[in-house]
C-alpha cells in the first residue's frame, strides 16, 4: 500500500510505503474499512460515527442524557449517589467532547470538520451551562458534606 502525501513547505510529494496490514488498520480507523468480522464500522471504530451528522445527533443525545441525569440528582436525597450522577454527567460530557474534539483535529474532509466544531460547541455550551447551574452546584455540594467531612467536590462537572 503506498500513500501520498503533499509536502507544503516543499512544495513536493513524499511517499509512503505501509505493510499492508497497517493499512488495513488505517483505513478501519478512518471508516473506510470491512471492520470487524466484515461489519462495517464507524469513524474511529465508533459504530454509530458513521457521518457527519452523526456527531451532532451525538451531542444532542449527550445533552438530553445529562439534562435527566440532573433531574435525578436534584430529586435524590443527599448521598454518595448524587455525586456519581455528577460523575456520570461529567463521563458523558467529556466523552462527547473528546470524539468531537479529536474529528475536528484530523479529519481532512471539511464536512466533518465543521459538523465536530458544531458538536463541540453543543457541548461545550451544555458544560458550560451546567457548570454554572445552581441546582446541581448546590446539590452536590450538600452530598460531599453530608458523605464526609473531610471530601470537599468541586461543583464544575467537567473542565475539559
Amino acid at each position: 500500500f503506498r500513500m501520498a502525501a503533499r509536502d507544503a513547505r516543499r512544495r513536493t510529494t513524499v511517499i509512503f510505503r505501509m505493510p499492508a496490514r497497517a493499512a488495513r488498520a488505517a483505513a478501519q480507523a478512518l471508516g473506510r474499512g470491512g471492520g470487524v468480522q466484515g461489519r462495517a464500522t464507524g469513524l474511529l471504530g465508533l459504530p454509530w460515527l458513521r457521518q457527519p451528522q452523526s456527531l451532532l445527533a451525538h451531542a444532542e443525545h449527550c445533552r438530553a442524557r445529562c439534562e435527566a441525569l440532573v433531574q435525578e440528582a436534584v430529586a435524590m436525597p443527599a448521598s454518595a449517589a448524587v455525586l456519581h450522577k455528577v460523575d456520570q454527567i461529567s463521563e458523558s460530557l467529556c466523552s462527547a467532547l473528546d470524539v468531537a474534539s479529536l474529528v475536528s483535529a484530523v479529519h481532512p474532509d471539511p464536512e466533518w470538520g465543521e459538523a465536530a466544531a458544531s458538536a463541540s460547541t453543543m457541548v461545550g455550551t451544555t458544560m458550560a451551562r451546567l457548570n454554572t447551574d445552581r441546582q446541581i452546584t448546590t446539590s452536590s455540594s450538600t452530598s460531599s458534606t453530608s458523605t464526609s467531612s473531610s471530601t470537599t467536590i468541586y461543583p464544575a462537572v467537567c473542565t475539559h
